[in-house]
């Protein structure tokens, strides 16, 4: 009985071999006629010198450096849109700008979308919010309203009774200024810790609850900076907000978030950056 089941299964397992393996064959056919008929469909229209659908060929196959050099000088918005969003996706967001702002009065989804999106990149958020905010085709348009929440990270229902138990502690029995009358602000909170994970790195974990008494206290925690090296490290924010006296919790939004190089006159050291963090509303 044994023997009979192993044979079944044999043969079985030879059948899907066979028929994978012919299936495979067919695929790298299907790979070979699609390459063959993708270099057919450039040569005709370069031959008709028909720039916009060779650019939109381009696009589609993902090779944004021809697409680019194909719609560049095509005044129709088609052409500067996909311009746009080809630089967009090249990582040439200051050359998508440029491109989206050259088209006017026009108000289709996806141009407004990707132009939103160039906008983010360069830290121009109040230009994104109003580009989003112009998008009616539904599609886009839920896109566009999770960019808006990113971006401006509405508040919070959460409440001081919400957050978590150790901050909220820390909260309800901090003193005040009349225990400090020298201090600018009081650090609550402090939780640091150092991981070595098994792939040799090394992960840094900070968090912090902070008490402003006085203005002074807001001019030196109202922006936190973090440097680093962009070569080997990489900064990443769990959560950071702004908690009121009245127990109303604001949330940090992306517009809030700045990421630069610290020596902006010194190519060299590009990648030498600093991750800044502006609290809204600070009191």
């Amino acid at each position: 009985m044994f023997k009979k089941n192993y044979k079944i299964i044999l043969v079985l397992f030879f059948t899907a071999f066979l028929g994978c393996a012919k299936e495979t064959d067919e695929a790298a056919d299907f790979v070979k006629k699609s390459h063959l008929y993708y270099q057919r469909a450039i040569r005709a229209y370069q031959l008709c010198g028909d720039h916009f659908n060779l650019g939109l060929l381009y696009y589609s196959h993902g090779d944004y450096e021809k697409a680019i050099e194909e719609f560049k000088g095509l005044a129709t918005p088609e052409a500067k849109k996909y311009l746009g969003i080809s630089y967009y996706k090249s990582a040439d967001y200051t050359a998508a700008l440029e491109a989206f702002r050259r088209i006017e009065g026009w108000d289709e989804a996806e141009y407004l979308f990707y132009y939103g999106l160039a906008c983010e990149h360069l830290n121009l958020y109040d230009q994104a919010l109003g580009l989003y905010n112009k998008i009616k085709d539904p599609h886009y348009k839920e896109k566009a309203f999770q960019r808006i929440e990113i971006i401006t990270k509405s508040r919070e229902v959460a409440q001081l009774a919400d957050l978590d138990e150790n901050i909220r502690t820390a909260i309800l029995q901090a003193p005040d200024q009349n225990a400090y009358p020298e201090a600018g602000a009081l650090i609550l909170y402090c939780d640091e810790s150092l991981e070595v994970t098994a792939q040799n790195t090394l992960v840094t974990t900070l968090h912090y609850a902070v008490k402003i008494l006085n203005e002074r206290g807001k001019d030196d925690f109202s922006e936190i900076e973090t440097d680093y090296d962009s070569t080997f490290e990489k900064v990443e924010l769990e959560s950071a907000r702004v908690i009121k006296p009245t127990g109303e919790v604001i949330s940090v939004g992306k517009k809030h978030i700045r990421d630069v190089s610290k020596y902006l006159n010194f190519p060299l050291y590009s990648n030498v950056r600093v991750h800044i963090i502006s609290f809204p509303e600070i009191t």
